[in-house]
């Protein structure tokens, strides 16, 4: 138990003096701007009960000490611990540090420095609670941290009482280090040592057990690996009788292979013999028929000769009549094709002046047009170029004006803005009417502003002097609110940047220069209309490209016209072509013939000579000159191959008579007859042989033998390989053994450290269980308090869940469940003051001690604030409960409260 009666400060930070009367019990709110002292009033509180030394040097002493003078740092306080009424002063320093102690009941003492300090200490690890003081404190900055409720020793002792039958919440609270029940505590930790001994936290294997299970298999692999070479042994064994069996097979079949290929190899080289007599006879049978051949072809050569000689002569017989015919056909036919060709000559040339005469016209024609189109874009040409130039002057004019419609509405949103400032100053600020004479002024800061019409309004905001003549009066309003001047301030700034940026005096003028920029950009629009019209879909470049195109177009066709007059004169120099409606071509008169008539003309012309052509080919077509040219050619051919085929049946004749022909053919034949006999004969002899297959008969035979050689050398290898690893294997019988029973003793030592590690496990699982229904125990009294002092400041029923540190873990409110991590800065803060005035209320009255609540509730809103004042006047009434604000309208609903300016504090 403590309860704080009075606190008394001097030379601390910067307070250099404080004196704070408290009731026994109740709500006190010290209250006051910041940087006044009320955190150091807690600050000095938990310095009086540490155990800092009066002399020490530690940095949270120095932090404490005066920065202006060299004196003590001194703290005292009435207080009751414990049943004991003192009063206690410490003073810090360096050196000369002193404490003294003053016990008035139940009996009274005396004491100073050391005895003090320690006499202090004693009382204070008898009867209060520090971890208590220092759960229930809220400090300057912390008020969003919730309190868990788990290692307060008072808490625990109010929850678990100390009846025999709460043993089990004893050990709870042994569990959680608070010091009670410290004989269950040591026999939890020694359990909770002797699982670890074989577990993990995790549960898994671990140390002692770990290490026989991995003896144990360790053991069984060693067992398996001798098995397995004993079982390798055995197999060599049955491999070394099966390799001896093989190796005698082997060795009686070797003389026969031998024996077999000898007898392969005389069969084939017999069968080799035969076929080379046999292939000889059919190369002489080959070669018989070769020279039959030949002496028949020569036969039937010398036939053929003189059978094509006969037949060349009659064909030049025939030919030499045609030829006589067709030169007299062809004599008739080139003296009418002769006065046809004259006719198309003459039409053809008439067809080509009339087409010249045509394209001079048409030329001509089409550069009287061409010269009325430049004459008309010449003209354009002129308009176009001055408006272009009206369109570019207008355009420079729009793209000069600073005064966009974007800057002025920006202009127009800052003179809002500056007149909503203007507004809001005019409303909050104190407003000072000042009247005069019509012509007289007054200053405001020393700025001169007149009177007009006798009067001036003055707007304060902050402390300001205003001048009336000789005379100077300061005004300061009830509050600051100079913030609002300086938001018309800027807000008048921003409207001169842009006006200057916009090279305007006021809006009026912005108004005026936007108007003539609009003026200007719809003179700009008319005049773009204006030159789209005489230019087109083009430019005024457009224009004079096709300006430029006209007049080359003009000389193209003057040229096109010159080229063909002198066509004309190159096709009829002697203007004997006569057309209608032209005169001569050197007359000078003017053609009355258009392009489309001498077109016409001269279609006809062509048509003419295309009617004389087609007599011609009617002429031609028979084809007698071609006739006759051809019959000429094939008569030179034809007497060209009979004199060959003379000559060369006359040569052939000279080096082989007809009769001698016949005699050779003869013999040849003879002689293949013959060739014929004596392959049938030896073929009879032989009958059929077969090369390959004795071939492949003798070379398995050969190879058998050799594979048989070398089965019995690979044979006699294994029998070495598996003799040797035999010898390797020596002794693998006893080691089968000596690994059975280092398994079997691996197993009984595994089952005995696995039958501790059960028990082990069986009695922590049971403890863990007993500290859950503890826990569950402490906590349905402190969430049953923290709802019910919930439902007073939320409104409605709430329900909490708590984790394992016996702190609010989530939140159920109007059906909504939520993580305390996910609530909002107030709700947490709301929270954090709900659990603590639980915890002091669960504590009670005789071991209680101050709430000090240091500057919390910041981020809550009106309505939890007046719900958190009627809490804390509700326990207020059995509790003491310090709160330090510098806002006082969040704890002004207190109906019981006691409010202490720290002005008086400090004055005290």
């Amino acid at each position: 138990m403590l309860t704080l009666h009075s606190l008394t400060l001097d030379h601390v930070a910067g307070v250099d003096h404080a004196h704070l009367e408290l009731p026994d019990s109740g709500v006190v709110v010290v209250h006051g701007p910041n940087e006044m002292g009320k955190t150091t009033l807690l600050t000095a509180f938990g310095l009086l009960l540490s155990e800092v030394g009066v002399n020490s040097k530690a940095a949270k002493i120095k932090a404490l000490k005066s920065a202006t003078e060299d004196v003590a740092t001194t703290v005292a306080a009435d207080m009751t611990v414990a049943g004991h009424r003192l009063t206690i002063l410490k003073s810090f320093n360096k050196s000369s540090g002193r404490c003294e102690l003053t016990v008035t009941s139940p009996r009274r003492e005396n004491l100073t420095g050391r005895q003090a300090a320690e006499r202090f200490a004693e009382l204070l690890s008898e009867g209060v609670d520090t971890r208590l003081i220092d759960a229930l404190t809220i400090r300057q900055g912390a008020s969003l941290d919730i309190l868990a409720a788990t290692g307060i020793p008072s808490l625990e002792q109010a929850l678990g009482g100390d009846s025999p039958a709460d043993d089990e919440a004893a050990g709870a609270g042994a569990a959680a280090g608070t010091g009670t029940a410290d004989g269950a505590g040591a026999l939890i930790g020694r359990i909770t040592e002797e699982y670890l001994r074989y577990f993990t936290p995790g549960g898994r294997p671990s140390k002692e057990l770990k290490a026989v299970t991995d003896a144990l298999a360790a053991a069984e692999a060693d067992h398996d690996a001798a098995t397995g070479r004993y079982t390798q042994a055995q197999n060599l064994i049955t491999e070394l009788e099966q390799l001896t069996v093989e190796k005698t097979a082997v060795a009686k079949q070797e003389p026969v292979a031998a024996e077999a290929a000898v007898e392969a190899e005389k069969t084939l080289a017999e069968g080799r013999a035969a076929v080379a007599e046999l292939d000889g006879l059919r190369r002489t049978v080959t070669a018989a028929a070769g020279v039959r051949d030949l002496a028949d072809q020569r036969a039937r050569a010398r036939a053929d000769r003189i059978s094509a000689l006969a037949d060349a002569e009659k064909t030049v017989a025939a030919l030499t009549v045609e030829v006589q015919e067709a030169e007299k056909a062809a004599e008739q036919e080139e003296q009418t094709t002769g006065d046809l060709g004259k006719r198309r000559s003459a039409a053809r040339r008439r067809s080509r002046v009339a087409t010249a005469w045509a394209a001079r016209v048409e030329a001509l024609s089409r550069r009287q047009d061409a010269g009325s189109r430049v004459a008309d874009l010449a003209d354009r040409i002129a308009r176009a170029t001055g408006i272009a130039d009206e369109v570019r002057d207008l355009k420079r004019s729009v793209d000069d004006s600073p005064v966009t419609d974007k800057v002025l509405a920006s202009l127009r949103s800052a003179d809002a803005a500056l007149c909503q400032a203007v507004t809001v100053r005019d409303a909050v600020a104190t407003t000072v009417e000042v009247a005069g004479p019509a012509d007289g002024t007054v200053t405001v800061d020393r700025e001169p502003r007149e009177l007009v019409g006798g009067s001036a309004t003055v707007h304060v905001t902050g402390r300001q002097e205003i001048g009336l003549g000789d005379w100077t009066v300061t005004v300061t309003p009830s509050r600051d609110v100079s913030e609002v001047s300086e938001e018309v301030t800027r807000a008048r700034a921003d409207l001169d940047r842009l006006l200057v940026a916009a090279g305007v005096e006021d809006l009026t003028a912005a108004e005026a220069a936007a108007a003539a920029r609009q003026d200007a950009a719809e003179e700009h629009r008319e005049a773009v209309l204006r030159l789209t019209q005489v230019t087109g879909t083009g430019t005024v470049d457009d224009l004079r490209n096709r300006h430029e195109r006209a007049a080359a177009e003009v000389e193209e066709l003057g040229t096109r016209a010159d080229e063909a007059l002198q066509r004309i004169h190159d096709e009829d120099p002697e203007g004997a072509v006569v057309l209608p409606g032209v005169p001569g071509a050197d007359t000078g008169d003017e053609i009355t013939a258009t392009s489309a008539e001498l077109t016409d003309e001269a279609n006809a012309a062509l048509r003419e000579a295309e009617r004389i052509q087609e007599d011609i080919t009617r002429v031609t077509r028979a084809g007698a000159a071609v006739r006759l040219e051809g019959r000429k050619t094939e008569l030179e051919r034809a007497t060209a191959g009979r004199d060959r085929l003379a000559a060369t049946l006359a040569a052939d004749r000279e080096q082989r008579d007809d009769a001698s022909l016949d005699s050779e053919l003869a013999e040849a034949a003879t002689a293949l007859a013959e060739a014929r006999e004596a392959l049938a004969e030896a073929e009879s002899r032989t009958g059929v042989i077969d090369i390959g297959t004795l071939t492949s008969l003798a070379e398995g035979a050969t190879s058998r033998m050799r594979r048989l050689r070398e089965r019995a050398e690979e044979t006699g290898h294994a029998v070495s390989r598996v003799t040797g690893a035999l010898g390797e294997h020596a002794g693998v019988a006893e080691e089968v053994e000596d690994t059975r029973t280092a398994v079997e003793r691996a197993e009984r030592e595994h089952r005995r450290v696995s039958a501790q590690a059960e028990a082990a496990a069986l009695l922590y699982s049971e403890v863990q269980e007993a500290l859950a229904r503890a826990r569950e125990r402490y906590e349905a009294p402190l969430r049953a308090t923290v709802e019910r002092l919930a439902r007073t400041l939320y409104g409605s029923e709430v329900d909490f869940e708590f984790g394992d540190d016996l702190g609010p873990s989530r939140r159920t409110l109007d059906n909504v469940t939520l993580d305390t991590t996910q609530l909002s800065g107030g709700a947490r803060e709301q929270l954090s003051v709900l659990t603590r005035l639980a915890v002091a209320d669960l504590v009670g009255g005789g071991d209680a001690v101050p709430v000090i609540i240091d500057d919390a509730l910041g981020f809550s809103d009106r309505g939890r604030i007046d719900r958190m004042n009627v809490v804390l006047d509700t326990l207020g009434r059995d509790h003491q409960i310090i709160v330090l604000t510098c806002d006082l309208d969040r704890f002004d609903g207190i109906s019981g409260a006691t409010l202490v300016p720290m002005r008086q504090v400090l004055a005290g």
